[in-house]
């Protein structure tokens, strides 16, 4: 198991790979990591991701590798992670990728190898950019609805 607080103030890397983890790391543990700028915790059994309500907690986290966990779902304030420009999240669980994590400023997302329907799994191969469309498309789809429903 992990140790429950961390003192690393210089760490920038943080690789936890292949360690049976269930857990996403909690804020105590965070609260020492404070230049962290990649956590790998990649081929583990993490559930859930853990978005710290300290803003000041993984700001400076640009990559985040997810990749063969237990994920089903997630989280919108993700978007709260502000620096983050890479996200790997293959061979999850995951069903949907939200509008709120497709607005992020990611140069990277990768959700390949899950059972993504939205948005549709082949808009998802096409990265980052084919989401950021296909959610704009549905917003458009949502306006011109709500003003035909006016004009009648």
């Amino acid at each position: 198991s992990l140790p429950d607080k961390w003192n690393l103030p210089q760490l920038k890397l943080l690789n936890l790979s292949h360690n049976r983890l269930t857990e996403f790391l909690d804020e105590g543990m965070l609260d020492g990591l404070r230049e962290l700028q990649e956590l790998n915790l990649y081929g583990n059994k993490v559930g859930e991701i853990l978005v710290p309500s300290n803003p000041k907690m993984l700001s400076k986290l640009e990559i985040l590798n997810l990749g063969y966990n237990d994920l089903s779902y997630l989280p919108d304030d993700l978007d709260q992670l502000k620096s983050l420009r890479v996200l790997k999240l293959m061979n999850n669980f995951l069903a949907k990728v939200p509008v709120r994590v497709c607005d992020m400023d990611l140069r990277t997302i990768d959700v390949s190898s899950n059972p993504v329907i939205q948005p549709p799994i082949e808009t998802c191969e096409r990265g980052i950019s084919g989401m950021k469309r296909y959610y704009a498309c549905l917003r458009l789809e949502e306006q011109s609805k709500h003003k035909a429903l006016e004009e009648v």
